[in-house]
């Protein structure tokens, strides 16, 4: 069995507070110990002379980090950490160990975390699509010194394609998208010529998403300019109807209420929306066909996915790509039909 190295040694400090040790050229990395995790015990403040006020800190392999940066626009607070979007963000693919006599260098191979100012810095235009907390990954790597790290991060994957992911709470990183990053060298200078985003699926910008899933036909995301410029707004609340396998169940009408729920992504219904409600209500109406009623504490299995009070205040449309509202005569049916099918395509639309 291998063991865990331990380093122990001091993180660099300015008036009490965290800062960027001196820049130092690595050694050959080949040269190296490789290490798949290591164990960093590092003092706590300035005056640290006991274990109490010591850190630990275990790395792996795969471990996302934050990272100090080298970067004026970042301003501590006054614990003398930084702001969740003022730290650099990357993912440890590499763990090497240097040791000289009686001293032990670390050295991380990071692949980076682009956030929207670092995306505006270079000049991409992804960064008019990414939110305010979320990053993107990419295949550029650099070689970075052990003091420069800062905690762990978590830093959560959001996939746009499951409805039933859950939510990711509000000031909490996320990535969607991979990219690759092609840069080139001129007069030593590193220099960014390209992106190519390796994500099969590209959103955008949740300020407001509205899902289109009266009729099976659509099932698409769209957003709500979109909507607004293109589609029919409706001016009546609709009414829920189900088929005729269900005549003989009892519901509570505040359940079929929740059928006529705008699908939303962004704004008040957070990032990934409120889309689970959808399989909620299919799993409730499974419940209900079998025991003939709803099941006992029904509202506890949705209540969190019913968005707030402003539902009332979102505007509902009819589809942009079927266009004639006479289509929707039996959209109550087909809303039902679509939970009960779960033909979903969230690829969000924009003008």
């Amino acid at each position: 069995m291998s063991v865990r190295p331990s380093i122990i040694s001091s993180a660099s400090r300015t008036g009490g507070r965290r800062t960027l040790p001196p820049m130092r050229n690595h050694p050959k990395l080949h040269k190296l110990r490789r290490c798949t995790s290591l164990e960093w015990v590092h003092d706590a403040n300035e005056d640290s002379d006991t274990s109490a006020d010591y850190c630990r800190l275990v790395m792996k392999v795969g471990d996302d980090v934050a990272i100090f940066p080298l970067d004026k626009r970042s301003v501590p607070i006054k614990d003398g950490s930084l702001p969740t979007m003022s730290y650099w963000y990357g993912k440890v693919e590499e763990i090497y160990l240097n040791t000289v006599k009686q001293k032990q260098d670390v050295w991380l191979d990071i692949r980076w975390y682009y956030r929207q100012v670092d995306l505006e810095d270079q000049g991409v235009n992804l960064a008019a699509f990414v939110g305010e907390y979320e990053l993107v990954l990419s295949d550029h790597r650099s070689i970075v010194d052990m003091h420069c790290i800062e905690d762990h991060a978590t830093i959560v994957q959001y996939d746009e394609e499951d409805l039933e992911q859950p939510q990711i709470p509000e000031e909490t990183l996320y990535y969607r998208w991979t990219v690759s990053m092609q840069f080139a060298t001129h007069k030593n200078v590193k220099q960014l010529q390209g992106v190519h985003i390796e994500s099969l699926i590209i959103g955008v910008k949740y300020t407001e998403l509205t899902s289109v899933h009266s009729l099976r036909s659509c099932q698409q995301w769209f957003n709500d300019t979109c909507l607004a410029a293109s589609a029919i707004k409706m001016e009546r609340k609709l009414k829920m109807r189900l088929p005729s396998i269900y005549d003989s169940v009892e519901f509570d009408r505040e359940f079929l209420n929740l059928f006529t729920t705008p699908i939303r992504r962004g704004g008040h219904f957070g990032v990934v929306g409120n889309g689970m409600i959808l399989f909620q209500l299919k799993s409730l109406l499974e419940d209900a066909l079998t025991l003939g009623i709803l099941p006992d504490g029904w509202m506890d299995r949705v209540q969190l996915m019913k968005p707030p009070s402003v539902d009332e205040a979102v505007p509902r449309y009819y589809c942009p790509v079927t266009s004639l509202p006479s289509k929707y005569q039996n959209c109550e049916l087909h809303m039902v039909t679509f939970i009960l099918t779960r033909s979903v395509d969230q690829r969000p639309n924009g003008i």
